[in-house]
C-alpha cells in the first residue's frame, strides 16, 4: 500500500509533468503500477547478476578439472 504522503507527492509530480491534476484513486492505481514495474526491473537485474555469478562459478569449476 502506498502512503498518503507518497500519493500526494505522486499527484504533485504528475501535475508538474503533464499539467493535469489526477484524483487520488488514479494516483494510487498509477503509483502501484509504477512500483510493480520497478520491482520487475529490479528482479530481472538480480536474475542477470545471479546468472553471471553462476556462469563464472561453472567456468571456474570446469577449468579446475
Amino acid at each position: 500500500m502506498i502512503s498518503p504522503e507518497s500519493i500526494k507527492k505522486f499527484k504533485e509530480i504528475y501535475k508538474k509533468l503533464y499539467g493535469k491534476e489526477i484524483d487520488t484513486k488514479t494516483a494510487i492505481e498509477q503509483g502501484n503500477r509504477l512500483i510493480n514495474f520497478v520491482k520487475i526491473i529490479l528482479n530481472a537485474e538480480n536474475a542477470v547478476k545471479n546468472y553471471k555469478k553462476e556462469s563464472e562459478v561453472r567456468k571456474n569449476a570446469k577449468s579446475n578439472i
